[in-house]
């Protein structure tokens, strides 16, 4: 693709800006005075752009969209509210519905190939979004969590904390005897297996400082 001529755009762009001044004067004198080719000065009067700003013969949005359309989706995912591809879908088909609205809709399968076409430099992919409480997301809110560790930090130097005093202690419990759930192969739909009724229960506890030590079984 030849590169484009900036000079050249800032020429046509005087051209046409003039020809409306004029009160549209005749397109081939206007050419000449400003040193454009007379078919480029002719299209851009008749409303057509340049090869830039008009859909490549493979994209169904032209460049410009194409980046407004990865500005909001990054818009989106940054205010932590990622779009579906349905969403981004309708987006695409509403750019195509204001510039004309005799043009086709994108496919289903459109936004997975515009996926592709993103530079890297914007780092968007699909992920599985999976649902979680509204309570365990509001306690992950990452200014809450800043917080505490600044305070936690003032308090570890204030007090002259070393690593060896932060422990960490864990518990669980075992029934002996008891299974649990697990996938097998067979003609039922469901399927349960015996247990031994009322077993014995077992604690394991485990405990570590910060700096390796861990407390003998």
């Amino acid at each position: 693709m030849p590169e484009k001529n900036p000079d050249l755009e800032k020429s046509l762009a005087d051209a046409l800006t003039e020809w409306h001044a004029r009160k549209k004067p005749k397109i081939a004198p206007l050419a000449r005075e400003f040193g454009v080719p007379y078919s480029l000065l002719y299209n851009r009067v008749h409303g057509r752009g340049s090869r830039s700003t008009r859909c490549a013969t493979n994209s169904i949005l032209n460049s410009d969209q194409e980046q407004a359309l990865i500005s909001w989706i990054i818009i989106l995912d940054d205010a932590c509210s990622p779009p579906t591809a349905k969403m981004i879908e309708g987006c695409a088909n509403s750019m195509i519905l204001r510039e004309d609205a005799s043009r086709s809709p994108v496919d289903k399968n459109w936004v997975y190939r515009f996926l592709k076409r993103i530079p890297p430099l914007h780092n968007l992919h699909f992920i599985k979004q999976k649902p979680k409480e509204k309570k365990r997301m509001e306690a992950e809110d990452i200014s809450y969590l800043t917080t505490w560790y600044q305070r936690l930090n003032q308090y570890i130097e204030s007090n002259q904390l070393r690593p060896r005093d932060f422990y960490n202690f864990d518990e669980t419990g075992f029934q002996i005897g008891q299974g649990k759930p697990q996938k097998v192969v067979s003609k039922s739909q469901t399927l349960s297996s015996p247990n031994g009724g009322i077993a014995e229960g077992i604690t394991g506890i485990e405990c570590i400082a910060a700096d390796g030590w861990k407390m003998a079984p």
